[in-house]
C-alpha cells in the first residue's frame, strides 16, 4: 500500500480562498463527496493521512498551497471498522479511549439534561467504538454485544426516542463496565 501525494497552489481572491476553504471543510467532513469545482484536489473522501495548507494573503488577494497525503488503498475492515494497513499506524488506544470517554459524558450530560445528543458526538462515539473492537486482548468476549449496543443507540438517537437512548446508554455502560472489570 503505498502513500500518495496531491498538491494544489494557486492564487485567487480573498473571496474565493474563503469559498474555497468552506468545500475543503465541506469535503473533508462528508464521506460522500469531495469539494465541487476543485478537481484538481480529487480529495480523497477523508482517507487522508496529511494535510497541509498554506495561505499568504497579499491584498485582496492570496497564495494557496495545499498538500494533500493519502494512501492509494483502503484499509481493510473488520464489521464496518477500520483497520490499519501494513504502512497505516493505528491510533493509540489510550488516546482513542479518551476521546471515547469525552464523547460519552457530552451524550450522559445531554441525557440527563432530557435532551437528545448533539449527531457529531454520536456519530464520533460510534465510529470511535466501531474502531475500539478492532484492538486484540481488550475486551474481545464483549465486543459483538458492544458493537450491537452501540448500533440499536444509534437506531434510537436516529428514531429521536429519548426514552430508547437512555436505555440503550445504560445496556452500553453495563457492557463497558464488566468489561473493564475484567480487562483492566
Amino acid at each position: 500500500m503505498g502513500s500518495k501525494e496531491i498538491r494544489l497552489d494557486q492564487q485567487m481572491t480573498l473571496d474565493e480562498a474563503v469559498d474555497f476553504l468552506r468545500r475543503l471543510a465541506d469535503g473533508l467532513s462528508r464521506a460522500d463527496a469531495p469539494p465541487p469545482g476543485h478537481s484538481a484536489l480529487d480529495l480523497p473522501q477523508g482517507d487522508f493521512t496529511k494535510l497541509d495548507l498554506r495561505i499568504k494573503r497579499a491584498g485582496d488577494h492570496v497564495a494557496l498551497k495545499v498538500k494533500l497525503k493519502h494512501e492509494e488503498e483502503p484499509a481493510a475492515t473488520r464489521e464496518g471498522a477500520e483497520a490499519p494497513g501494513p504502512k497505516q499506524k493505528k491510533e493509540k488506544y489510550k488516546k482513542l479511549k479518551k476521546r471515547m470517554q469525552d464523547s460519552y459524558d457530552a451524550v450522559l450530560r445531554s441525557l440527563a439534561s432530557n435532551r437528545l445528543p448533539d449527531a457529531e458526538i454520536v456519530r464520533s462515539l460510534i465510529a470511535d467504538s466501531h474502531a475500539m473492537v478492532t484492538y486484540p486482548d481488550r475486551g474481545d468476549a464483549f465486543y459483538d454485544d458492544y458493537i450491537r449496543a452501540c448500533e440499536g443507540f444509534a437506531a434510537a438517537f436516529e428514531a429521536g426516542d429519548l426514552e430508547q437512548l437512555k436505555l440503550r446508554c445504560r445496556e452500553i455502560h453495563v457492557l463497558k463496565e464488566r468489561c473493564h472489570d475484567k480487562f483492566k
